[in-house]
């Protein structure tokens, strides 16, 4: 699964927030290429496969992929390489790392792998347009304080060139309740045993962002600036020094 593969290259760390550990990302052990005889008689669309390309952006995660004659695979989640092994089954399902814990099966139609997972629907293209990063609107000129007042609720978070939903990180629900020099943030999600808040938060409005300072893990301090973009999404940037995350926000309309 996508989720698992990718707790191979980020770390949690949206937790600075509320003061708690970060969850350490897990290890997978790498996987042994699947060697296959070859022969001459590949069939349309395996040579299809590997003629291509593949490129597609689940969750939010640029994925590239490439398939190669020896039935091993490369894929390039951000700037990590991770190869496997694959076959095309009866069925013209392509089957990656076949009974592997993280066994996924896409159905093929010589122009789209698609598959879904737990609610994660996975479309790779020859098109690699389909495989860029999400790009944020452009700060908004005219903010006003009062048009960061409400209830935001994350909908993407950003780590490096790693972007994608709050589920990929473990993460049910994150959200922002902003008032005059206020705010409380509050974070649930399977990677926390219950939910966790962070309450009065001062805020300082300036030139059209909304600054503040934040406990971060292990008492260190951090910083944090809202602002509001062109496409009335928030961006929230959290820095402590060494380490930095990007969360972008909806707001809700009043009475949801």
């Amino acid at each position: 699964m996508l989720k698992t593969h990718l707790k191979k290259i980020i770390v949690i760390l949206l937790t600075m927030i509320i003061s708690i550990a970060a969850i350490v990302s897990v290890n997978i052990p790498n996987v042994e290429a699947k060697q296959k005889k070859q022969n001459n008689t590949m069939s349309e669309n395996e040579l299809q496969l590997i003629k291509n390309k593949w490129y597609g952006r689940p969750c939010g995660v640029p994925i590239k992929l490439s398939f190669e004659k020896d039935f091993t695979y490369e894929r390039i989640i951000g700037k990590q390489l991770e190869v496997g092994s694959w076959e095309l089954n009866d069925n013209n399902e392509v089957v990656m790392d076949k009974n592997k814990d993280y066994e996924m099966n896409f159905s093929f139609n010589g122009n789209k792998l698609c598959t879904k997972e737990n609610d994660i629907e996975y479309i790779f293209t020859t098109n690699p347009n389909d495989a860029k990063a999400y790009q944020p609107a452009p700060i908004s000129t005219k903010t006003a304080a009062e048009d960061f007042y409400g209830k935001w609720n994350v909908i993407k978070i950003s780590s490096g060139e790693l972007i994608a939903q709050p589920k990929v990180f473990g993460i049910e629900s994150a959200t922002f309740h902003i008032s005059k020099n206020k705010m409380d943030i509050t974070v649930s999600g399977d990677i926390l045993p219950s939910p966790l808040q962070k309450e009065g938060i001062e805020l300082s409005f300036n030139d059209g962002q909304m600054t503040f300072n934040i406990d971060l893990v292990k008492n260190a301090s951090g910083k944090g600036a809202a602002c509001i973009l062109d496409d009335k999404t928030m961006s929230v940037n959290l820095n402590s020094g060494k380490r930095s995350i990007t969360l972008y926000a909806e707001k809700e309309e009043p009475g949801n």
